[in-house]
């Protein structure tokens, strides 16, 4: 081993990742960045110069949340330790790299192995290395950093790699039930194509009812609209009058038709956004560092899609960064609510996107909302009448029956130059005039993250 690491301290521990442990050594004059890593692509232990590991998760087990007990565990008994050597034991597959350090008398080695990063504590005082181990000399501890340093780098990748097919995955198990749910409301389309007909039949059956006995069960009428004289016979119930069966086949048109809308619309939003899921899931197949990864995965969220967290990003220092906005769900749908009136601000202008639906009141003062919208899409009506709901009930109308909501994509709100806190300014606006349902607004809160 370097000669310098002999009695190097250890200043601290980190553990990013599990089967990655990262020490900070040092020894008069010098620090140094030492990896400690066990995986089964492979065991090293060497300097990681300027190669930091990425803290998270195992692959496909999310990110790491705060030091665990294990990483506790190695702090306490690591930190402020010696160094005493850094030897491997055995060959090959089933070789190990260990590094021993003493404090306060106590011997204990990290054993790195294919098998993962193991802290065990030595017998007695015992400083010399076992029998079988071979310390590092300066040519092996060079090769050594080298491989530790590969081996990081193949780890992440995989991290990598593994969260990006999850992403895809994701995406496109979404998309596929979205894409059954169109094809479910085209059969349902096809069912409703028999309104017209119903209306056609009605109507033949109104202009001839007057000479229909109740009672009868069928009537053999003429239709002239095609110009010619057809024959149509129209089966009847003879408990009711013709003219009976005549509006009761005008109001199963009008259902129908009723129906018809509905499922349009439906099928439309379903389509725009499986439209939008196949865009999101051709770039999250183009992804190529862990930032467009996690970017993809926030925008695979807001569209709806279940399991699309991905966090690949290197450790913040400090506190993470406060969010301006309070996440709603309606349906699988995000709605944003801003908490302040600066937080109003940096939600409008640094968070919302040109194509993005602001909400708010009109007239009185409340909470921004802002609904995530694809570029080109509509905001589905549903989806506009909870927005609204919520910027009515963080607003001054709070408890009001009726209140009126000004709606606008993002790109015509304009934040004046010194103007107060959360003041802006519409270029063009709709008004939506809203009824508080007490029953959507207690579903909505209660999504609320």
């Amino acid at each position: 081993m370097n000669a310098w690491l002999l009695g190097a301290s250890i200043q601290k521990v980190e553990r990013p990742t599990p089967g990655v442990v990262v020490l900070s050594l040092r020894a008069p004059g010098r620090s140094v960045t030492l990896g400690v890593i066990g995986a089964r692509e492979g065991a090293a232990i060497g300097e990681l110069g300027e190669q930091r590991p990425r803290r998270g998760g195992a692959p496909g087990k999310g990110p790491a949340k705060g030091p665990d007990a294990e990483l506790m565990r190695l702090r306490k008994l690591l930190e402020g330790a010696r160094v005493l050597e850094i030897a491997r034991a055995g060959e090959g597959a089933h070789g190990s790299l260990r590094l021993r350090a003493v404090r306060g008398g106590e011997v204990r080695a990290l054993l790195a192995t294919r098998e993962g990063v193991t802290l065990v504590e030595l017998p007695g005082e015992v400083v010399e290395g076992a029998a079988t181990d071979r310390a590092l000399g300066d040519a092996d501890a060079a090769e050594a950093s080298a491989e530790a340093v590969r081996l990081l780098t193949r780890l992440e990748l995989g991290r990598f790699d593994e969260a990006k097919r999850a992403l895809v995955g994701a995406i496109a198990r979404t998309r596929k039930r979205l894409e059954r749910r169109v094809e479910a409301l085209e059969e349902d389309l096809a069912k409703i194509e028999g309104a017209d007909e119903h209306a056609r039949l009605g109507a033949l059956l109104i202009t001839s009812a007057h000479a229909i006995p109740r009672g009868a069960r069928e009537a053999l009428l003429e239709d002239w609209s095609s110009g010619e004289r057809v024959e149509v016979r129209v089966p009847l119930d003879p408990a009711k009058s013709a003219k009976e069966q005549a509006e009761a086949l005008f109001h199963r048109s009008k259902r129908l038709k009723r129906g018809r809308a509905i499922a349009e619309a439906r099928r439309a939003e379903a389509q725009r956004t499986v439209t939008a899921l196949e865009a999101l899931e051709r770039e999250a197949l183009g992804a190529v560092d862990a930032r467009a990864l996690e970017i993809l995965s926030g925008r695979a969220k807001g569209a709806g899609v279940a399991g699309a967290r991905v966090q690949l990003a290197t450790k913040r220092r400090g506190p993470a960064p406060r969010v301006p906005f309070t996440t709603y769900l309606s349906g699988e749908r995000r709605v944003l609510v801003g908490r302040g009136a600066a937080d109003n601000d940096a939600l409008t202008t640094k968070i919302a996107r040109p194509h993005d639906l602001w909400l708010h009141t009109k007239g009185i003062h409340g909470a921004h909302v802002i609904v995530p919208l694809a570029k080109g899409e509509s905001c589905p009506s549903e989806l506009l009448v909870d927005a609204a709901h919520l910027a009515a009930h963080f607003s001054d109308a709070r408890g009001e029956k009726v209140v009126e909501v000004q709606h606008t994509p993002r790109r015509y709100v304009r934040k004046p130059k010194g103007s107060a806190p959360g003041a802006v300014v519409l270029e063009r606006e709709a008004v939506l005039v809203l009824r508080v349902e007490p029953g959507r607004v207690e579903r909505l809160l209660a999504t609320g993250e």
